[in-house]
């Protein structure tokens, strides 16, 4: 599709193929989860993403080598990455997920449970390899509660 003059089109399908695939099958999957069961979901539904965002620029490699270059885009990997970030971790619901789990999970532990740290690390490296910034993710009340 490059050499026949079709680089735009198919950067702009696959932007907007995994954009539908967050929007409609990522979401709706996390929607009305506890917060046990959405970080959980969520560690899953990264690991995949984030095999396939290895798999896609592979496909995708001529056009990221020559097509993207030349018009001075994002590479497709980086292009999965923002729109996982954008779409999925910093989207409004998400976020209020995400804190609430989070709380729910200190409150056990100042309660004496024991936590599954795997999947706690594991939902840091992916906020680390997404770069989010924690003073623009975690809101407010979570970061005044956690120094309580």
């Amino acid at each position: 599709m490059v050499l026949h003059k079709h680089g735009q089109t198919l950067y702009e399908n696959t932007r907007e193929l995994i954009l539908e695939h967050l929007v409609e099958k990522v979401r709706r999957r996390l929607a009305g989860l506890s917060s046990t069961e959405f970080l959980v979901t969520l560690k899953q539904i990264w690991n995949d993403y984030e095999r396939s965002m290895v798999m896609i620029p592979c496909i995708l490699m001529y056009m990221d080598r020559v097509y993207v270059l030349e018009q001075k885009l994002e590479p497709v990997c980086d292009l999965g990455l923002r729109l996982f970030r954008e779409n999925i971790i910093l989207f409004w619901t998400a976020r209020e997920y995400f804190n609430n789990a989070l709380r729910e999970m200190m409150t056990r532990e100042r309660h004496g449970e024991i936590l599954d740290r795997t999947t706690i690390n594991d939902i840091s490296l992916m906020l680390t390899k997404l770069k989010i910034n924690e003073a623009d993710f975690y809101d407010e009340d979570l970061q005044t509660w956690c120094v309580q």
